[in-house]
This record gives C-alpha cells, structure tokens and sequence, in this order.
C-alpha cells in the first residue's frame, strides 16, 4: 500500500496533516468502516486507514466510538420570542449533541420581549448579529410577520448580506395571506433565495379548536391533536407548494407531521431540486399518545400524529420526498406550558 493514499475513500495522496482522528468507526453517507479521518489547518483531507497517513502533530483517539460529519439543524429557536435559550446556552446543547452548525429564527417586529408594526427583517437580523455569542456556527431565516410591500424592498439587500430563506406562516396571530405569499415566492426566485412556510389552514384549525374546546373532555391534552388536523397541515402544504412551482422559486417545506401532508408535498415535486421538506425528530419518535403521559409540556404546532404517520414519515425520507429531519428546538419556561388547558400552554419542545 502506497503511504500516503487513502484505499476506502479513492481520494488523492494526503501530503501533510496536523491532526488524526483514529480508534473510531468511520461513518459516510455510504458506508461504515474502521478507520481514521485525517484533517489539515480545520479541513478534512482524508477518510481511511491510518497508517496510509503522514504523522500527524495531534492523534486523537476515538475510543470506538461513532466518527461522523458534524449535524447541521437547519430548524431551532433561540433568542427569540418563543426561547428563553440564548446563542450560548442552546448552541452549547446543540454541540454536546453533536450539532455544529444551525440556523434559528430573526422574527420581523420583535425586539426583548416587544412587538413593534414597525419593525423590519434588517433590524431583526441585526439584533441577532450584535447579540449573538455562539459556540458553533449559526445562521439566520428572517420571518416576514407583516403583510407590507416594503418587505419586498428587504429581499435582495438581506441576499446579499449573506441571507439565504425567509420562513412565512399560514396560520396564527402572524399568518399571511396566499396572495401576498406567492408575491414573496416571485421576488424570491428573482434573487435566488428559499421560502420557507409553517402550514396549516388557518380557518380549519380555528374551527376545530373551537369545536374540540367545547366537547365533553375537551380541555384534555389528549384532544388537542383534533384541533389541528393532517388535513389542515396537508391543505396548506399542498397549496404553499403549489405557489412555489408557479413562481419558480425554492421551497423548503418546514416540519411535515403527516401522510396527508407528505402526500400533499410529493404531487408537486418533480426532480425535488425546487420543492424540499423536513419532518423533526419528535415526529418520527413520539405519537398522539404522548399527550396522555406528558400533558401540555407535549404541546408543539403542528400536533404529534399517529404511528401510522410516523411510519409513513419513515417512507417519505426514503423515497425522498422528505430529505431533512430537523429539531424545531423551541425550550420555554414550565410555566409557559402548564397550569391551564392545552389552549392556554405555548407552543414548542426543547429537542436540542
């Protein structure tokens, strides 16, 4: 064997390293090997075994364990309304969990604990910039939470101060209409940027929370699945996407509960390069059932689904149709989530 060449990864000859990470299993996106991971100056320069490597300054052995590409979790909330998680605190969660890179959210109009009708995307992402101290690398998707024209004038000058996706809503107190959606949707793919977009049909999950509140038992936490039906998640879904394709624009649809919903997602799809979704990693590990054991601390939006649901979510990320599973990190207070009925608690789970 020629020193130097890495026999696994087909890779060319490694010159120089500084660092070699051994002892561990190696995982690709392909395979699972014994073996060791190479890097130079932060940059992985080989994957295979060790002895086909120059000497390094440092060797870190893995000990067995797992040896595998940071998480990327394009999907959490800090700082934020909805967070009492600071850049520190929760990218400190996300790298002992092995996230090193994520994205969260700057929310148009809110600004420590204060909503202003005047707020812009810029001032939003500024005070994320200026207040951020993480500990790996973060991102941010500005949310459009008004309905104006002048967000319109935001776009391009965010894109090219290095943003990349806007997120919208369908539903709840910063919901936004179709119409004005798909106008967001055409300047987007002007500019080369992705919309992002919670949906659930707002009237729908209205109606049926009003129905479900008033039912004998309602106010149980077992019944809140029932106010925000996969036919609601799957009526938006499919109609978000639907005004994606017509503008041409990237759509990145954000976590997919459902078989309804990825149903929805899937006819619209074609090569899947314009039209993406994620599912989180509660929708694939915890059901309808965990209200009963976990009450309004369970309370996320949209609702945990049936095990049928979490096996077809399974399907949809292995045909594709799903190619992210993200945390939708949202850590609250107790006192945000308990001591009133379901509709009373706030919506979100720690999953960092």
């Amino acid at each position: 064997m020629e020193r130097g060449r890495c026999p696994k990864s087909g890779w060319t000859p490694v010159v120089s390293i500084d660092t070699v990470v051994t002892g561990g299993t190696v995982v690709t996106a392909e395979a699972m090997f014994e073996g060791a991971v190479a890097i130079d100056d932060g940059t992985i320069v080989g994957v295979g075994d060790e002895d086909a490597f120059p000497d390094a300054e440092d060797r870190i052995d893995a000990d067995g364990n797992l040896v595998l590409p940071g998480v990327v979790d394009p999907h959490t909330h800090l700082a934020g309304y909805n967070s009492i998680d600071s850049y520190e605190t929760g990218t400190a969660a996300a790298a002992v969990g092995g996230v090193t890179s994520l994205l969260t959210f700057a929310w148009q109009g809110w600004d420590d604990g204060e909503w202003d009708d005047r707020g812009t995307l810029t001032g939003a992402v500024e005070r994320h910039r200026d207040g951020a101290a993480p500990l790996i690398d973060c991102g941010v998707h500005p949310v459009i939470t008004q309905e104006s024209p002048a967000v319109f004038e935001e776009l391009a000058t965010l894109v090219d101060d290095g943003i990349t996706s806007f997120k919208l809503f369908t539903t709840d107190d910063i919901r936004l209409s179709n119409g004005f959606i798909g106008e967001v949707f055409r300047r987007l793919a002007d500019i080369g940027a992705v919309g992002m977009v919670h949906t659930e049909e707002y009237s729908v999950c209205e109606h049926r929370t009003d129905a479900v509140k008033s039912e004998p038992g309602g106010e149980s936490p077992s019944a809140y699945p029932r106010s925000r039906p996969d036919y609601a998640e799957a009526m938006s879904a499919g109609s978000v996407a639907r005004l994606a394709v017509a503008a041409d624009a990237k759509y990145y649809g954000v976590h997919t509960t459902s078989a309804a919903a990825a149903d929805a997602i899937a006819e619209v799809q074609t090569d899947g390069s314009n039209v993406r979704a994620e599912t989180c990693t509660h929708y694939t590990t915890l059901t309808e059932e965990t209200y009963e054991r976990l009450g309004n601390r369970a309370i996320m939006s949209p609702p945990l689904r049936s095990s049928q649901d979490v096996d077809t979510i399974f399907d949809r990320l292995g045909d594709g149709t799903l190619s992210v599973v993200s945390t939708d990190h949202v850590p609250l207070p107790r006192e945000r989530k308990e001591g009133g009925p379901w509709w009373e608690s706030a919506f979100g789970i720690n999953s960092l």
